[in-house]
């Protein structure tokens, strides 16, 4: 064999040897804590059932072992994966040991430290270890320890997951996996709920606490149309009163794009104006918010008004520190209320109230607030700020609205959380380096780019 041939064929075998790194799925780009936010829907399908009252949510079956069992398996890969994130790895992934006596300098906080320590995150940790604290007071120990674990083990796993997709240095791939992550998830959703009911509403209604949190990103950021169209409907025609205020407010984001998006806010502003002041303020809301209501007012939100009414009756017996986190509204609401049919206040911020305080209204709130900040900061590139500043403000609505962040891992926690650690992590991408003059100007010229667009 010629020597042109041998050099041939040596090049040949290094390309088949690249090719696989070069066909890494998207899915794969999560690494081991992205497999584990996806088995999430698995075994929801597999290992659910239904429950409908805040009773069976306490108890502990089958059911609530499996998902236990998950939730440590997610702490230990999520914290695992974090610990490894500021190792330095070979071709083939291995660890490269390093010795210690030539470090000239300390080395940088990790990613997933800074977005855990360093954004608006700190705020639910501090949260969820006050919810962890509350056991000393609930009413329901093991329940309250397990409830705060489990929020913790997610939010782990799910820093770890964002870590491993921003490893690549392109933010698109961290919000294209997350598209496909939650149309997975609507899918096997669909299908769980067809086991027991072919009511296309409930199925609606269902999956519309998993998709909402993404509209923004699928609206503006989906490269698959399928995707796209999936979770536009859902988010849509579930015909979800909060679902539909929290995408109306979050369209302010617009305001923070390019001109282009801009001019479309204000014309969309302009529309509502026009029509509300044709119709009357009340014929307005009852022909959009209130379709479905007997008349307009909080006395028509399904028994919200009485939730209030009583959450906050409780809430004064105990206003300091609450009745323990998850475990004291469960209880509240089962001998107490005697609210039959209820399993939660569906309002993060009373839950928090009633389970861990003023205190926890304080975490909580600030958690909302700086994330709000962070999705506006100026060092996101323009193109971004839409989506992200959406999510935030959607995020919000759903969370006071419907079982969202405040409260254990149920309804819309997941999406909610999910679409809350991308933005701290897009803040922990754009910032972390901007002591140094070149990152600044890079940036500054990316948004320059972004406002041409």
């Amino acid at each position: 064999m010629s020597e042109y041939e041998n050099t041939y064929k040596e090049e040949e075998e290094e390309e088949e040897e690249e090719s696989p790194k070069k066909k890494k799925s998207l899915l794969s780009m999560g690494g081991t804590p992205g497999y584990m936010l996806l088995a999430y829907p698995f075994i929801y399908l597999i290992f659910s059932r239904r429950r409908d009252t805040a009773d069976a949510y306490a108890t502990i079956d089958l059911s609530a072992m499996v998902f236990i069992i998950y939730s440590f398996i997610c702490m230990l890969v999520g914290l695992v994966s974090i610990s490894n994130s500021n190792k330095e790895r070979d071709e083939n992934g291995e660890i490269i040991e390093k010795d210690d006596d030539n470090d000239e300098d300390d080395p940088k906080p990790s990613f997933p430290y800074l977005v855990l320590f360093k954004s608006p995150l700190k705020w639910f940790l501090a949260y969820t270890a006050l919810g962890l604290i509350s056991c000393l007071w609930s009413v329901n120990l093991a329940l309250t320890i397990y409830r705060a674990i489990e929020c913790f083990a997610m939010t782990i796993v799910m820093v770890a997951t964002l870590n491993e997709l921003l490893k690549s240095k392109d933010v698109n791939i961290a919000i294209q996996w997350s598209l496909w992550f939650v149309f997975i998830y609507i899918l096997v959703r669909i299908f769980s709920y067809l086991r027991w009911t072919h009511d296309i509403d409930i199925i609606l209604q269902a999956c519309q606490m998993i998709a909402t949190a993404f509209f923004f990103l699928a609206l503006y950021h989906a490269k698959q149309w399928y995707i796209k169209l999936t979770i536009l409907i859902f988010s849509i025609f579930a015909g979800s009163t909060v679902a539909w205020i929290g995408i109306a407010a979050g369209f302010i984001g617009l305001a923070y794009g390019n001109a282009k998006k801009k001019s479309l806010l204000f014309t969309a502003i302009a529309i509502i104006v026009v029509a509300a002041t044709m119709m009357g303020g009340k014929a307005f809301l009852k022909k959009t918010i209130f379709y479905d209501k007997e008349g307009v007012g909080a006395q028509y939100t399904s028994g919200r008004d009485k939730i209030y009414e009583y959450s906050f009756a409780s809430a004064k017996k105990k206003p300091i520190l609450g009745y323990g986190f998850v475990s004291g509204e469960t209880d509240l609401i089962k001998h107490q209320w005697h609210r039959t049919g209820v399993i939660s206040t569906h309002d993060g911020f009373l839950s928090a109230l009633l389970g861990e305080g003023i205190i926890g209204v304080i975490f909580l709130a600030l958690f909302f607030i700086q994330v709000f900040i962070a999705s506006k900061n100026k060092h996101i590139p323009v193109k971004y700020k839409p989506a992200l500043i959406g999510t935030a403000i959607f995020g919000f609505f759903e969370s006071i609205g419907n079982p969202g962040i405040g409260t254990r891992v149920f309804g819309a926690w997941i999406s909610v959380m999910f679409t809350y650690i991308l933005i701290c992590s897009f803040y922990v991408y754009y910032t972390k380096d901007i002591d140094e003059d070149e990152d600044l100007d890079e940036i500054e010229d990316e948004n320059d780019e972004d406002e041409d667009d």
